[in-house]
């Protein structure tokens, strides 16, 4: 039997099963919705699987919907992902490993792995994590609101209006309300991860690599003027890996 692997975001629930690597990663919006209906919908039909690990930076209650879910229809507990439990040659910035985020050590934990030497690790989802690691010490990061927030933010507090797309391709001087605010948002979170990686590489503590990942990269990625390595789903392959070592 393959093990469930799941990433429990903040608004966003994926998840994959995988023996000795990720298959098809599935993903749903859960926010706004009930978990339990839409857990018997996606899930209800699924093989019983050997463990079920995961992420999970939801609130407490979605968090325990989840874990009731599975226990209640599997019989299963699940493996929660948390800086707390460590990793090989991998040292947490954080005084107190706990308050940092799994889906973040888990990001680390997989492109830790890729990439031991160093690298800026980049999730742009709900929010945009940023985490510097030098040959295996987590120097810590950045933390800002994800392009969706962004946008939500000024059409909702503005009296800007949005009719037209605003899908950008590369950097430019935007021509309408669409394109300025796209170019704006997105630009800002490139210009930050740039800067970023600039400080790290003159910081001489290694040779980074860049490695973003996450649902919305896809919206700054045309804006990145750097080398970088795309890994859509590392998150998961994280937890994967850290589910595997508490069994060894």
């Amino acid at each position: 039997m393959a093990d469930l692997l799941v990433d429990l975001g903040s608004s966003r629930l994926k998840w994959a099963l995988a023996d000795d690597a990720l298959g098809p990663v599935e993903a749903v919006t859960w926010k706004g919705r009930g978990l339990k209906a839409l857990l018997d919908a996606r899930w209800g039909g699924m093989t019983r699987p050997a463990r079920v690990a995961a992420s999970a930076v939801a609130p407490a209650p979605v968090k325990e919907a989840l874990g009731e879910w599975v226990r209640g229809r599997w019989r299963l507990e699940i493996r929660f992902v948390s800086a707390t439990q460590g990793w090989p040659g991998l040292e947490c910035a954080y005084a107190d490993p706990a308050r940092l985020g799994a889906d973040r050590w888990a990001a680390m934990v997989a492109a830790h792995v890729c990439y031991p030497e160093g690298c800026l690790v980049v999730d742009c989802g709900t929010a945009v994590t940023l985490d510097a690691l030098a040959g295996g010490r987590h120097l810590g990061g950045y933390i800002l609101p994800g392009v969706q927030a962004m946008r939500e933010a000024v059409l909702g507090e503005t009296a800007v209006e949005v009719t037209e797309g605003g899908e950008i391709e590369r950097w430019g001087w935007g021509d309408t309300t669409a394109s300025c605010l796209e170019l704006g948002i997105a630009g800002a979170v490139a210009a930050l991860v740039e800067a970023s990686l600039e400080r790290l590489q003159g910081e001489g503590v290694c040779d980074p690599t860049l490695v973003i990942t996450g649902g919305q990269a896809g919206s700054i990625l045309p804006l990145i003027q750097v080398d970088y390595r795309r890994h859509d789903h590392l998150v998961l392959e994280g937890v994967r890996l850290c589910s595997r070592r508490t069994l060894e």
